[in-house]
């Protein structure tokens, strides 16, 4: 969801806020399972304190979060977040898929050309899949189903063409012609009755959970579960109506605002993440939200951070580059100036040997090269701090001009022996 060090300031931020440490949720971000929903509960608290003073778990069994409203009001706020129902399926698939493309590069097939579709049985959830364990995937990989692949593609491997498992709910293609790794599947969590629904099940947990007075709210975000979207899934219940069924059922929370952060087109054919939140107001609730404080919850602001990768339970964020706040090597070119960024991260792989500035790692090969050349000189250096919210690293400009000097040096002819 967030970086590393945007993790370490959001956690800073909500420190002071609150006026103390955080013991809990600094337990929690260490560890995969409980990772995502720590960083969550503080995306929460920053965002609710934009309404009211806030004080967190005041006192034991309480809500997460009491808020003090300018009036003198309290919204206790309780914060969930849901990760993938079928989380350990979407785990195996991965590393079925991963194992299946390491198979191929080992016997001469280029990974990038073995596409993975998963298909599912269907259930009161939605379709479940049925994969190979993780001890079991070295099986997997010598049975007959996988050596025909290869033998077939062996065999022609010009020829486009599609195997399904005999047993597991996975269909492996080979394409001759692709030049990205890619795959798919159907959508697995897809309830057809409201009882099924992660939305409707959280409400009903934490509406039984705790006992305070007063207007109640429950905040539930995810990246990676489909409950808080609606399905293409035919027959799918949607959040509206996982949320009206569960308020049919309990009048303790007076309402309930989701927090779906997901990917979103941007210009230039970039993709990039943003929350996206909902509020559902509790018309049976012994202690409906006034109009005031369900005006300020809808003008909630959840993306005031930069969104990345989301973080399965089981997942921790690799060494190197991928933990950190990186930015873009960028040019811009005014008159005869041509200014170039370069992330101080980068800078540091650079120095220490891992990288090169034109090893393709970083793109821009070709006016890497040319700024290189020694056809341009450094005109100005200036360090640029980093922008954490925004998800920008620290930088380095360098102004560079066009060196005459240099190119009038290089294009001289060679002088004549004797001259």
């Amino acid at each position: 969801m967030l970086k590393e060090e945007q993790v370490g300031e959001l956690l800073h931020v909500c420190e002071e806020l609150v006026g103390g440490a955080l013991t809990q949720i600094r337990g929690n971000l260490t560890k995969p399972a409980t990772r995502s929903s720590a960083v969550f509960e503080l995306l929460a608290i920053q965002a609710f304190s934009a309404i009211g003073r806030i004080d967190y778990e005041p006192f034991h069994n309480s809500p997460d979060l009491r808020v003090t409203l300018a009036d003198g009001s309290t919204l206790w706020v309780e914060v969930a977040f849901l990760h993938e129902k079928f989380w350990e399926l979407e785990r195996q698939s991965r590393e079925l898929a991963a194992s299946l493309r390491a198979e191929g590069k080992r016997v001469g097939v280029a990974p990038e050309k073995l596409w993975c579709e998963f298909r599912g049985h269907a259930s009161k959830d939605g379709y479940k899949r049925e994969l190979p364990q993780q001890h079991q995937l070295k099986q997997f990989l010598r049975s007959d189903y996988v050596r025909g692949i290869f033998e077939r593609i062996a065999a022609e491997p010009n020829e486009r063409f599609s195997a399904a498992h005999p047993e597991y709910t996975v269909i492996v293609s080979y394409l001759p012609q692709a030049t990205s790794a890619g795959g798919g599947g159907v959508v697995q969590e897809a309830p057809k009755h409201h009882s099924r629904h992660q939305l409707f099940k959280t409400i009903k947990q934490k509406a039984q959970q705790h006992s305070v007075e007063g207007m109640r709210l429950l905040c539930v975000g995810s990246d990676q579960s489909n409950a808080l979207t609606n399905s293409s899934a035919p027959g799918t219940i949607t959040p509206l109506q996982a949320v009206r069924a569960a308020f049919s059922e309990t009048s303790s929370i007076g309402g309930v605002v989701t927090v779906s952060i997901r990917d979103v087109q941007q210009p230039l054919g970039r993709s990039g993440k943003r929350a996206f939140p909902c509020y559902y107001a509790n018309g049976n609730a012994k202690a409906p939200l006034t109009a005031a404080v369900q005006s300020a919850i809808e003008r909630l602001d959840f993306n005031q951070w930069h969104y990345y990768f989301q973080l399965s339970k089981y997942e921790t964020p690799g060494n190197g580059l991928g933990r950190k706040l990186i930015g873009s090597m960028r040019y811009t070119i005014r008159g005869s100036d041509v200014t170039m960024e370069i992330p101080c991260a980068m800078l540091i792989e650079m120095l220490a040997g891992r990288a090169n500035m034109l090893d393709g790692k970083f793109g821009h090969e070709e006016q890497t090269a040319r700024l290189l050349s020694g056809d341009y000189r450094i005109e100005s250096c200036t360090f640029v701090p980093a922008n954490i919210q925004a998800g920008e690293g620290a930088k380095i400009l360098l102004v560079m001009k066009e060196d005459m000097t240099a190119i009038f040096d290089r294009l001289r002819p060679a002088k004549l022996e004797g001259e």
